[in-house]
């Protein structure tokens, strides 16, 4: 049953696979107990299942239990501990709580690489996580030696080609566009789309990624129309996958080319993809986080170029203090909604000169 839960997952049978979950996790219950190895292992899958479908809260509360479940089996280290760990630091980490997520990890890595005593797989899919961490919270030296361990490790044990090794030069391609080595991370990004269309003869989420990343490279290196297409061939390839029209994963390709629409004043049709998006985000994710917040900032600049000054001011002043609040002044997302401001404060100026 489970594999089959499994299986109406990845087909996006979420009401079907969700009932089959729940199943096991019932009837291994009632068999074995709640202190059992087959139990541990449907928690998580249950926790997994929820991340998946944006229900973060429950996801947080399943795997919390697998963890505490996990100690309680455990007679020292333990590779399912520290699997355990790994799951909810994942989660953390989408949810922006670096904070939780960091020692978890860090945790997960000291038990897995005294556990094994050399490299593994596992180890090393900790390493990727912990250095995306870094990657995030801007350590990006530490990060980068993290990445270039893994994609080293895996190479030798999986070989080039390997899906592992590709997902590991798209994670390092976004570390290395974040520290601004902007061609570097163009020529990762490549190495990641060449073993992915190598993998893959037909559509693959993986390969929308890729593309919304290179896009995302070319729109910093400044080459925005170009940027624009590789984000629609980013949403052609959710729409040829079954992506659920409401899965938070539509929201970055779409909410990235309303990005770039507002760089080349296309505002009119920037506008209506951000409420569309900032509706979609609010589904799955608290009115305060990170990624409602950057919705508004870019609302708000198109708001400004379609010269709805009053709307665009409520937006804007909102994250303003919101970022200075949780993310001090020096942010770059901070800075870049104080430019969105003087922009604002000139074109209301102008046009009010203009009308006199």
């Amino acid at each position: 049953k489970l594999t089959l839960a499994f299986l109406h997952q990845d087909d996006g049978n979420y009401e079907r696979a969700e009932a089959l979950f729940r199943d096991v996790l019932e009837t291994r219950t009632a068999i074995h107990g709640r202190e059992h190895p087959a139990v541990l292992e449907a928690l998580s899958a249950i926790g997994a299942f929820e991340e998946v479908t944006s229900n973060f809260g429950a996801a947080e509360t399943a795997f919390i239990d697998a963890l505490a479940l996990s100690r309680s089996l455990a007679d020292g280290d333990d590779p399912a501990v520290a699997e355990a760990m790994k799951n909810l630091a994942g989660l953390y980490r989408i949810l922006d709580r670096n904070d939780d997520a960091e020692p978890l990890l860090r945790d997960a890595l000291a038990m897995q690489q005294r556990f094994y005593g050399g490299p593994h797989p596992e180890t090393d899919d900790t390493k990727r996580q912990l250095a995306g961490l870094l990657r995030n919270t801007r350590r990006y030296e530490e990060s980068e030696a993290l990445y270039l361990e893994v994609i080293e490790s895996r190479t030798r044990m999986l070989g080039p080609d390997h899906l592992e090794v590709a997902h590991t030069w798209n994670s390092y391609s976004q570390m290395l566009a974040d520290d601004d080595r902007l061609e570097q991370a163009l020529d990762a990004n490549q190495a990641f789309i060449d073993i992915m269309e190598r993998a893959y003869a037909g559509p693959h989420p993986s390969l929308g990624a890729a593309y919304n990343n290179r896009a995302t490279l070319l729109d910093d290196l400044g080459d925005l129309e170009a940027s624009v297409e590789w984000f629609e061939r980013s949403i052609e390839m959710q729409d040829l996958t079954g992506l659920p029209e409401r899965h938070v994963n539509r929201s970055f390709p779409l909410a990235n080319k309303a990005f770039v629409l507002n760089k080349l004043g296309r505002y009119a049709q920037a506008e209506p993809i951000l409420r569309d998006m900032l509706d979609l985000r609010r589904e799955h994710f608290d009115e305060d986080h990170v990624l409602i917040s950057e919705l508004k900032n870019e609302l708000g600049a198109a708001l400004t170029g379609l010269g709805r000054y009053d709307e665009a001011e409520r937006l804007l002043v909102e994250v303003r203090d919101r970022y200075l609040e949780s993310l001090g002044p020096d942010d770059p997302r901070t800075e870049r909604v104080e430019h969105y401001l003087a922009e604002l404060r000139q074109a209301r100026g102008e046009a009010t000169a203009g009308g006199q």
